[in-house]
């Protein structure tokens, strides 16, 4: 790699070329992380919500009633899909 000194290319020394790497992998380290974070909030605001999820396991199991339980899986499976986890 090189550098602009006086007008001039130069090659990095090798402690810059560290430096440089070093660099590039903290960026990446702060991107990763900052797309774990987000596909978590994308997530979260549009998944059902807790009282939904609570309705609708009571009529699955109170009721013998399993349709919304499986339209909220159903939901669920989608939003993941859409916002999929970065790390895998």
């Amino acid at each position: 790699m090189k550098k602009i000194v006086n007008g001039k290319e130069e090659l990095l020394s090798s402690s810059e070329m560290a430096e440089f790497d070093q660099k590039e992998i903290d960026h990446k380290i702060e991107v990763l992380e900052r797309a774990k974070q987000l596909y978590k909030e994308l997530r979260k605001a549009e998944y059902p919500s807790t009282e939904d999820l609570v309705v609708a396991l009571w009529e699955k199991v109170a009721e013998n009633n399993p349709t919304p339980f499986d339209d909220l899986q159903s939901k669920r499976v989608a939003i993941k899909a859409k916002y999929p986890n970065p790390t895998k």
